[in-house]
């Protein structure tokens, strides 16, 4: 498949402009990648996305076929002698549906990830399996040590890392990071 055949848009969205239309089309675009059902897809959204959010949504035409949610966070830095706190992104959920993978667009979605956590000047957290090191220090992100780094409501499986994007952070120095 080329490129050129597609009529593709990226568009950014906050959840106020997510309709029951186009979070239909994005679970099941989750629900081709994840073992998880429809209706657990509605729970997981209602429980874990809040308004200041950003959902990045590929399309072909009206077709969704790619989607990545950046998650507003607080985040807290514990260093030996003080505490910080800042504004960050859980990169969450990239997702391109299947028959439209191995064509590059992947990259569309994490250029332009990238570049709104580079304009919000924030910090951005992802949890991967580590098959996909390589794929996200392409991006030039960072792995972070398990031992410092604390996520409210998650628990991460042995097969996967940290790895964070964005500001310059000295990882030796800080104790903990502490994303609420």
């Amino acid at each position: 498949m080329k490129l050129k055949k597609f009529n593709l848009k990226l568009k950014v969205r906050s959840l106020k402009r997510l309709d029951k239309n186009l979070l239909s089309k994005i679970f099941k675009l989750k629900k081709t990648h994840y073992k998880f059902s429809f209706s657990s897809q509605k729970i997981w959204f209602k429980n874990n996305i809040q308004k200041l959010d950003k959902h990045l949504i590929l399309f072909n035409n009206k077709d969704v076929i790619g989607y990545n949610v950046l998650r507003f966070r607080k985040i807290n830095f514990n260093y030996p002698k003080s505490n910080i706190s800042n504004n960050a992104y859980i990169f969450d959920t990239i997702i391109i549906k299947n028959e439209f993978r191995s064509l590059g667009l992947s990259k569309i979605i994490m250029n332009k990830s990238i570049n709104i956590i580079k304009k919000k000047k924030y910090i951005s957290f992802l949890v991967c399996k580590k098959k996909m090191i390589e794929f996200y220090k392409y991006f030039n992100w960072k792995i972070i040590p398990d031992q410092k780094i604390t996520i409210t409501n998650f628990k991460k499986a042995n097969r996967h890392v940290w790895m964070y994007y964005g500001k310059k952070i000295n990882i030796k120095k800080i104790k903990k990071i502490k994303i609420i």
